[in-house]
């Protein structure tokens, strides 16, 4: 790797000009290669309140994430986009809306079924892109959307190119290669969030990429100690 982007998912979250200049100072001390560290949107990642854009964007921050938290509300969504974009800053969405995973292990299909696991629908992904694709627009911000999973997000990011707002996007190698089928019953490491989905998904995926709707692949690595 020559850059690295570390997720706001430490302790402490870089969500004050003192976490963000304690964590640069270690990046200063010990990096080998580029490091572009990310802030959070919201304190804590706790989804209530948002950091001080200003101030962290003048610490150089290179984008605003709650990591694997989707931001639940859309007034504070939209509050952050319109932050986000006065500093001209991308928002980088990790999107789940938590009212309709059900408490759902793995995609919500056939699969889920022969398992007797709850599932977690399509539509927990994609409703909150197609909520955040509309704050994008209305407020000018550069959104970027995490590990896409699902046909119908794909669809929305698409329509939303079209339409000229500003927003990426990007894929897993696993969601491009494997779906819910690949699944075995009694194997934890094929859970994952967002979980494999159903072959027309992938197939979906693979178009928007070929198409250009999707920007790039990304791993979704996520090393912790």
């Amino acid at each position: 790797f020559t850059t690295v982007c570390p997720m706001p998912n430490t302790r402490p979250v870089p969500d004050t000009v003192e976490h963000v200049r304690e964590l640069r100072q270690r990046i200063s001390e010990t990096a080998q290669v580029r490091v572009l560290p990310y802030a959070a949107i919201t304190k804590r990642q706790a989804g209530t309140e948002l950091v001080d854009f200003e101030k962290l964007a003048l610490e150089g921050v290179f984008a605003f994430t709650d990591d694997g938290v989707g931001v639940q509300t859309a007034s504070m969504m939209y509050a952050a986009m319109k932050q986000a974009a006065k500093v001209k800053k991308p928002i980088v969405a990790h999107c789940e809306d938590n009212s309709l995973i059900y408490g759902g292990a793995m995609h919500k299909g056939k699969r889920s079924e022969e398992l007797g696991i709850p599932g977690i629908p399509n539509i927990a992904e994609s409703v909150q892109i197609a909520r955040d694709v509309l704050l994008a627009e209305a407020t000018g911000c550069h959104y970027h959307v995490c590990h896409v999973s699902t046909k119908e997000s794909v669809r929305v990011i698409r329509d939303a190119k079209k339409a000229g707002i500003h927003v990426t996007a990007e894929v897993t190698p696993h969601h491009l290669l494997l779906t819910e089928n690949d699944v075995p019953g009694d194997d934890s490491n094929y859970k994952m969030n967002p979980p494999l989905r159903s072959n027309e998904d992938r197939e979906a995926l693979l178009e928007g990429l070929l198409d250009g709707t999707i920007d790039c692949i990304a791993t979704d690595h996520a090393p912790h100690a």
